[in-house]
């Protein structure tokens, strides 16, 4: 066979190979089906407690599950806890967030999104007399971000974040103490991870 017959032979069977390598080189994660993410939150927390503000900076993780009913559209649990050092009252808030994400350019290797959702919160603090005193209720949460795809299943994201509630039924020792009712919220900001379950 002659030689420049062989050369091209093998330019047809490898430009016929090029459109599958391409393929699998340009998959990426639709947004559909389950991921999950870690991060490190970072905000400004403030509880008004009868007209007085009181204000701290505190960082703690958050972990979510999600998942992609479209590839727009997402379904979000998160769990986190966090610590504050409050004016010397060491106080610990424990969130589990409901809601959903919102994927404004789906397919795309970099996706704004926006979340907003209900989270039940749970405020605790062992500042009055040694007991532990606590209030439990559901408040808004929201955040706005950006994702971008790295790698394979991964990709990295930050967004920033909001949350309010107010806490009124308080639990103290197994009784119910009359206190006022504390309005908490936060501010800040999260980074982390997030790992795609399924690609295509």
């Amino acid at each position: 066979m002659p030689l420049r017959s062989t050369v091209l032979r093998s330019l047809a069977a490898s430009a016929s190979l090029l459109p599958a390598t391409l393929a699998a080189q340009s998959l990426r994660p639709s947004g559909t089906g389950f991921s999950l993410s870690a991060a490190a939150s970072l905000a400004q927390v403030t509880t008004d407690l009868a007209g007085r503000d009181a204000s701290s900076g505190s960082a703690t993780w958050r972990a979510d599950v999600q998942y992609g009913v479209t590839p727009r559209l997402a379904l979000v649990g998160a769990l986190s806890v966090r610590d504050i050092d409050q004016e010397g009252d060491a106080l610990a808030v424990r969130s589990v967030d409901l809601g959903v994400r919102y994927l404004a350019r789906a397919g795309a290797a970099v996706r704004p999104f926006a979340e907003a959702g209900f989270g039940v919160r749970r405020f605790s603090t062992n500042t009055v007399g040694g007991v532990e005193v606590s209030a439990q209720n559901t408040g808004p949460w929201a955040a706005a971000g950006v994702l971008a795809l790295v790698q394979g299943h991964w990709a990295v994201e930050g967004a920033a974040t909001y949350g309010a509630v107010r806490f009124e039924n308080w639990r103290a020792g197994g009784v119910a103490p009359v206190l006022q009712p504390v309005n908490y919220r936060e501010v800040g900001a999260r980074l982390g991870v997030r790992y795609f379950v399924r690609v295509r």
